[in-house]
């Protein structure tokens, strides 16, 4: 079985115009892929950070601020850069969309720059957004990966980037020679000392974020050495397995 496409959804920085992207992310979801979405107002440092630290294989943006030449163009040149630093022959493929605010010459101009699709009113009215998602899911299938992950068998050594391929790897169970010993590494350990877990659920709304973000903030003010994990889910969710927003916690404190 293809592991299903993970895509990162948002809009540009000073744009609040999320309709269009709140619809397109709900259609790729029905498609079966994974939404990472984080909203309107988003920088191209945002979007690349949330991008990597998810291993996604695709971001689907909307953009109608008008400065979409240089905002695509610097995420391209962030993408590329990070890419040619790690040798991926996979890149994160980029799509975008801004009804009429992006003409077809610039839409034409920024695919030759790098950017895989750039979706007018014109071809939207034409492929639908059934066509569109298809198209988006169809390109990320097309470039299978097959990860090779670093020799290095302590997690806490590896960066960022490298760190999320590797969780993927577990999680789909994508295990080869290559792999194996450093899937094995990170399996439970019986000498592992047993981690306290803390249980915090409520309705949306209810504080959720915050509670957390101040407990982490206390926790380390404490304790610097601390390794803590969060994890978020809703099981709720019987067609996903989980909710569409329940794996991305708004933490406004950086650690």
């Amino acid at each position: 079985m293809k592991p299903h496409a993970r895509i990162l959804t948002a809009t540009a920085i000073f744009d609040g115009h999320d309709a269009s992207i709140n619809i397109i992310r709900r259609v790729l979801q029905d498609h079966g892929a994974e939404i990472i979405h984080l909203g309107h107002n988003h920088s191209v440092d945002d979007i690349v950070n949330a991008a990597i630290q998810e291993d996604v294989d695709a971001i689907a943006l909307s953009s109608y601020q008008g400065g979409h030449i240089e905002f695509f163009h610097y995420l391209i040149d962030c993408l590329n850069k990070i890419a040619g630093e790690n040798n991926d022959e996979s890149a994160i493929k980029v799509f975008g969309g801004g009804g009429g605010t992006i003409t077809e010459s610039e839409a034409q101009a920024l695919q030759q720059y790098g950017v895989a699709r750039v979706f007018s009113s014109k071809e939207g009215a034409a492929l639908g957004l059934e066509g569109m998602a298809r198209y988006i899911l169809e390109c990320c299938h097309q470039q299978a990966k097959r990860v090779a992950l670093p020799k290095s068998q302590n997690p806490s050594k590896l960066d960022m980037r490298t760190l999320a391929k590797t969780i993927s790897v577990i999680e789909q169970e994508q295990a080869n020679a290559d792999n194996q010993s450093v899937i094995d590494a990170h399996q439970p350990q019986k000498k592992t000392r047993r981690a306290k877990v803390i249980g915090i659920t409520g309705t949306g709304g209810s504080g959720k974020s915050t509670i957390i973000d101040e407990l982490l903030k206390s926790l380390l003010a404490d304790e610097e050495s601390l390794r803590i994990a969060y994890l978020a889910i809703d099981p709720t969710r019987k067609k996903s397995g989980g909710a569409l927003l329940g794996d991305r916690i708004r933490i406004n404190c950086q650690y």
